[in-house]
């Protein structure tokens, strides 16, 4: 739903970020400043901070589409902040409801050297209510969680290794299959991710972070649909999530566990039978 045409405006949305930051799916962070002032002209709209990670965000709103001017403005507050208080790690934060296909392609690049990240937002109704949600679609981590890798290994090193890794591909393997998938099979020679494949074509994966299991699964870029009803499975549950465009596939990036599978099983069982649908 755009924010505009809802009858809200730029403004708003801002205060509603004032309000609760962790709209924007960053943990621990606080409001340091908003309109603040530079320099060289013109106000960041946020400052956030995380304390206790020395992290700050300088963060730049803008409704509908991201431009070059968004893009450039927000990477100049950010060069400023960061010689200002150099005891913290800084990241530029593009907040909007769209991203070209080409300003995103310039954000990647500029991501190969500096921290940026891109963070779609999006207004929905569910039970009558208005909602901001937002999805976290590009940063370093997510390109190196989605990166391949070809480091050949097996089952033992993983169990040795990665064990609750192990535990939760398993988990999800007996769930999908036989109830989803009819020939799913799971994968463990490679070093970055378990991988969960059909008919010979990777549906899912599986790695571990620093926060513990990764789950990443996929729907087609095309597939419109399907990714407008894996975002309202998503909000109905109360999930937090992240997504990307990546090579013509639209991958949602999880933080799961076995208890989380079994707990939220009827989920999972519905983002099974979406990736699947979305390929047929």
């Amino acid at each position: 739903m755009n924010i505009r045409e809802a009858g809200y405006d730029e403004t708003w949305l801002q205060k509603e970020i004032e309000k609760n930051p962790s709209i924007l799916g960053f943990d621990n962070v606080k409001l340091n400043l908003r309109e603040k002032s530079q320099p060289t002209g013109g106000r960041i709209d946020f400052l956030l901070i995380d304390q206790d990670e020395q992290k700050m965000y300088e963060t730049e709103i803008m409704l509908g589409s991201t431009n070059p001017d968004h893009i450039i403005r927000v990477i100049e507050y950010w060069d400023i902040e960061k010689k200002r208080y150099q005891n913290y790690d800084h990241y530029p934060v593009l907040v909007a409801e769209d991203f070209e296909r080409r300003f995103f392609n310039v954000i990647q690049l500029f991501g190969h050297f500096i921290p940026i990240i891109a963070i779609k937002i999006m207004l929905i109704e569910v039970g009558g209510k208005k909602s901001v949600i937002s999805t976290r679609i590009y940063s370093e981590q997510i390109d190196q969680e989605l990166e391949p890798e070809i480091n050949t290994v097996n089952e033992e090193y993983w169990v040795n290794n990665a064990p609750e890794v192990v535990e939760s591909a398993r988990e999800f393997l007996n769930l999908a299959y036989p109830n989803i998938f009819s020939n799913l099979k799971i994968n463990y020679s490679v070093k970055s991710y378990i991988s969960l494949l059909y008919n010979g074509e990777i549906y899912f994966k599986f790695d571990i972070s620093r926060n513990g299991p990764i789950f990443v699964f996929y729907i087609s870029e095309k597939d419109e649909n399907g990714i407008k009803e894996t975002k309202k499975i998503f909000m109905e549950n109360n999930f937090n999530y992240k997504e990307k465009t990546w090579h013509g596939h639209h991958p949602f990036v999880l933080s799961v566990s076995k208890e989380i599978i079994q707990d939220k099983k009827t989920m999972f069982l519905k983002l099974a039978e979406l990736s699947k649908k979305s390929y047929e």
